[in-house]
């Protein structure tokens, strides 16, 4: 009898832990998904002769320092702190900057002609949504990083919208260049203003504290179970 309660403490507890580690892995940063082509607007071009696509970012065509800042971020992720620290942030988003984690690698947002494959590069204003992978509901406070070739920096931007439901994202860039996926972690989220979410979505910190309540209201009953089991296998001995 002792050893299948022992047996069973162990299988609950395994349970927890495996529940601890869904609850709080962070995701791993992977690259940007396809672009959904309906979505894309812009000034300067006619959306239907061009194909919007995340690529390999060009180091050649950018100056030495952004190359050296974004080849160390794909070596190290955590590398990007370096970077959010000197970007600009949108107005009035009140975002803790200093918890931005890299949620996808920092790829091109290029714009190719559909019949010859070149680069267009005089879009402007450009409105897309594309797919984030890695994206789920009560991640945190989701950003898009954001550097600028014609304004020459680096930006944090505020999404049009972030639909956790279909693991897209919706941004307008006033010029195309390097792109990123940042978030802050929800159980470090204080974000209180400056979000965007479409129909599917929750406060990802309401949603985190939940599934922290619970975890530890499983925990608890664990302990509880654990320590009556070893008291009626104690009695069970002395009775013997």
């Amino acid at each position: 009898m002792k050893m299948k309660a022992l047996k069973g403490i162990a299988a609950m507890l395994v349970a927890v832990m495996a529940m601890s580690t869904a609850v709080f892995a962070a995701p791993s940063v992977t690259i940007n998904g396809s672009v959904a082509q309906d979505s894309v607007t812009m000034d300067g071009v006619d959306p239907s002769t061009v194909e919007l696509r995340f690529e390999e970012v060009d180091t050649t065509n950018l100056d030495a320092a952004v190359a050296e800042q974004i080849q160390a971020i794909a070596a190290e992720p955590s590398a990007v702190s370096n970077v959010i620290a000197e970007a600009t942030v949108a107005e009035g988003d009140t975002i803790d900057t200093s918890k931005l984690q890299l949620l996808t690698q920092i790829q091109d947002l290029n714009i190719r002609n559909l019949e010859t494959g070149e680069l267009v590069t005089e879009a402007t204003n450009v409105k897309v949504t594309w797919e984030v992978p890695n994206l789920t509901e009560g991640i945190g406070e989701v950003r898009v990083l954001h550097y600028s070739t014609v304004r020459g920096a680096w930006e944090i931007l505020v999404p049009d919208s972030v639909d956790y439901a279909n693991k897209a994202i919706t941004q307008t860039f006033a010029d195309l260049s390097p792109v990123a996926v940042v978030y802050v972690p929800a159980a470090e989220d204080t974000t209180t203003a400056g979000s965007s979410t479409e129909t599917g979505t929750t406060e990802g910190a309401q949603t985190s504290d939940s599934m922290q309540t619970v975890l530890y209201a499983v925990i608890a009953v664990a302990a509880v179970v654990l320590i009556a089991v070893l008291v009626v296998s104690k009695k069970k001995v002395n009775n013997n």
